[in-house]
């Protein structure tokens, strides 16, 4: 039978064609989708004709492809447009007797719309819904939406070609372990399929399904299945169990092998939730990939109590330089409550280490427990500003959500909370498409993720607000918010009396145009501006020394940069040697800042406790756009700087030379002129400056 698999959307939450200028969301767009292609790699294995959909490529060539106008007009609505025709389109053309839809919670009503307009425009096909969200609200989802035809629960290497046989042949559907399904008795569900207990049977996924890799930076592997643990709001054992399971250094080191020379990707990040849980497994793999002395690098995950500083060293040695720790909260009584019952000191002594050895590691936090206090919030923003202290270290924060089926969900279900702005768990866009909201109002059942959790002791809104705030905030003021939380009042604090002051100046932002603010420039400048009017209560050096480089930044880019020559008579020089009458510009974004204490000490204070002593110098820095979202300063020295200040788009190239004389006093009066160019040539390979030939000169040259 022809099958078509449909990966589930992760991006389809973007409606602005900006947003795919992020990195993070082009890296999404691009990231294969191991599940459905692990399917699809056993379906190949058994013969079967089966294409795959991915709707997350889909729907950026389709933003792409809209016209300004369109994209203009989207933008100010919100709307996805007619996305959903042309993916149902796009699915139609394949000619498909089987869909087989994958399903994750944050897009699970997008899902939904697109099977029920798979099913109108061919009544005749089957609807097969599988993966973790579809999963868990099986029986709900049959008994809403009778254009599903089927749902088949947990890993489905094996069950799903039994389902696709018996589609084929005598129909006995309860022969099929896992699978949900209407029958003369309603619907019913079969037992449990068992695990796949050997990782190693299954083919490596055909990742040319979906186009490659296409430059990720890490290409996704497979490690392992299955948790061992409990947590009252995960649901990744209701999908794999609790059988933990891994595949042998052997199989990972072949199936990197496999990927680098089809792919050319030699990075890897290794999908399994608790992969350092078998610690002898860990030390077999790292040793193996030691003695083939590939060079391979490769992240996962780890929880910080099945780890300590002599595994990670070995790791650091074996290639790894990535890892992903679900701290959750800073607060011990939270870790009781959720059942995870990590130590918040041990957790930072873990942190610490991978930060020492060179490992970059994400620390992921979630607030918004039912029985969190204030205190609680407090404890778990000391783990957030620990780890945006160390250098390898950055912190992420979500709000709580109850997904399906999950402990906290049964126990909370009649007393969910429907907001406009929900947790980024499941929703990561300014806005939530009205066609969404109307299903999530209709089934909370099937969509409980959409939900927020009671908080009795904590104001919901200042909640919220909080999580925003840190979200973005911890982009572009990571030093500002280390250094807030080292003055006597502490960040939370200050992020109390900030909220006061946002709710005078901007009173009417809710829902999604808080959201919107918090990711605008706008909402950083005016908290630096609010913290600027609060020395007094949160003064500290380093304090003060950041407020005047933030500000000097700032200024930096409200200053117009000279105008070149008059238009057409400059050409930008690709090659060749440099002319005296050429013309030297710095490059667009490009600012030089002068401020009086040097950043670079600042932070070494901040990451050792320290006062910032001898901090406050006079300092130069480069202030230079990495991407749309990052700036980075770097320190220059005073003469890089001068030698920048002189390059304006107007001067020639002997008048920079002579103006930097005065600023090269300990080379010879011969060499001066020979140093000053080899200065600029230096700033010039660096990407900082741009030489123009005069063209008026050269014309002249000519007549």
């Amino acid at each position: 039978m022809n099958i078509c698999l449909v990966t589930a959307p992760t991006v389809t939450e973007f409606d602005r064609r900006s947003d795919f200028d992020s990195v993070s969301v082009l890296a999404t767009v691009f990231y294969p989708h191991l599940g459905v292609l692990s399917l699809a790699g056993m379906l190949a294995r058994e013969g079967g004709s089966v294409q795959v959909l991915n709707l997350n490529r889909l729907y950026h060539s389709y933003v792409l492809s809209q016209s300004r106008a369109t994209s203009k007009y989207l933008e100010s609505r919100g709307e996805r447009g007619d996305f959903e025709k042309h993916a149902i389109k796009t699915m139609l053309s394949f000619g498909s007797a089987i869909y087989g839809f994958s399903s994750i919670c944050s897009t699970y009503p997008l899902t939904i719309r697109l099977a029920q307009g798979i099913k109108q425009a061919n009544p005749d096909c089957t609807i097969i819904f599988g993966g973790p969200q579809a999963s868990v609200v099986d029986r709900e989802t049959l008994a809403a939406f009778s254009f599903v035809d089927f749902v088949l629960r947990g890993e489905a290497e094996r069950t799903l070609p039994m389902l696709l046989c018996e589609l084929a042949s005598t129909r006995r559907f309860s022969s099929v372990p896992g699978l949900t399904h209407r029958s003369p008795f309603g619907i019913t569900r079969n037992g449990t399929p068992p695990v796949i207990e050997n990782l190693d049977d299954l083919p490596l996924p055909d990742f040319g399904l979906e186009g490659g890799f296409v430059s990720l930076p890490r290409a996704p592997l497979e490690a392992g299945r299955g948790c061992p643990f409990d947590c009252t709001f995960c649901s990744t054992n209701d999908f794999f169990r609790r059988k933990f399971r891994m595949k042998s250094p052997e199989r990972m080191l072949e199936d990197m092998r496999a990927i680098a020379s089809r792919w050319g990707s030699r990075s890897f990040e290794l999908t399994h939730d608790m992969y350092t849980v078998d610690r002898k497994r860990v030390v077999a793999f790292c040793e193996t990939m030691l003695a083939t002395d590939e060079g391979f690098r490769w992240a996962c995950s780890a929880r910080t109590d099945f780890v300590d500083e002599a595994l990670i060293a070995l790791m650091a040695r074996a290639g790894c330089d990535g890892l992903f720790f679900g701290i959750e909260s800073g607060s011990v009584r939270i870790q009781r409550a959720m059942r995870k019952n990590l130590d918040p000191d041990r957790a930072k002594e873990v942190i610490a280490s991978a930060d020492k050895h060179g490992i970059r590691s994400t620390v992921s936090l979630i607030v918004g427990f039912p029985e969190e206090t204030w205190q609680d919030i407090e404890d778990s923003i000391a783990m957030f500003v620990f780890a945006l202290s160390l250098e390898k270290a950055g912190p992420q924060i979500a709000i709580l959500a109850p997904l399906a089926e999950t402990p906290i969900h049964s126990q909370y279900k009649d007393a969910l909370i429907l907001d406009d702005l929900c947790s980024d768990m499941s929703h990561q866009s300014r806005t939530l498409a009205e066609a969404d909201r109307r299903l999530i109002r209709q089934y909370p059942q099937i969509f409980p993720n959409f939900y927020l959790l009671p908080t009795p002791d904590l104001d919901q809104a200042t909640l919220i607000e909080l999580h925003e705030f840190l979200a973005t905030a911890s982009d572009g003021l990571r030093w500002l918010l280390v250094a807030l939380d080292r003055t006597s009042p502490g960040l939370l604090e200050a992020f109390f009396r900030w909220r006061e002051y946002r709710l005078r100046i901007h009173p009417d932002l809710r829902s999604t145009a808080l959201r919107q603010y918090y990711v605008s420039r706008e909402s950083r400048d005016e908290f630096v501006q609010f913290v600027a009017g609060l020395q007094t209560e949160f003064d500290a050096p380093a304090v003060r020394g950041l407020l005047q480089i933030h500000e000097k930044s700032a200024h930096a880019t409200s200053i117009t940069k000279s105008k070149p020559l008059p238009d057409g008579t400059l050409r930008t020089r690709q090659r060749g040697a440099w002319n005296p009458d050429d013309i030297l510009s710095r490059r667009s974004g490009i600012h030089v800042i002068d401020a009086d204490w040097n950043l670079q000490n600042i932070i070494e204070s901040l990451r050792n406790g320290t006062d910032p002593i001898g901090a406050q110098t006079k300092t130069f820095y480069l202030r230079h756009p990495i991407s749309k979202d990052i700036i980075r300063l770097a320190a220059i020295t005073p003469l890089a700087a001068a030698a920048l200040d002189l390059c304006d788009g107007r001067t020639e190239l002997s008048a920079v030379l002579l103006s930097l004389s005065p600023h090269l006093a300990t080379f010879p009066a011969r060499l001066k002129p020979y140093a000053g160019l080899e200065l600029l040539k230096g700033l010039h390979r660096k990407g900082y400056l741009e030489v123009h030939r005069n063209s008026l000169t050269m014309r002249a040259k000519r007549n």
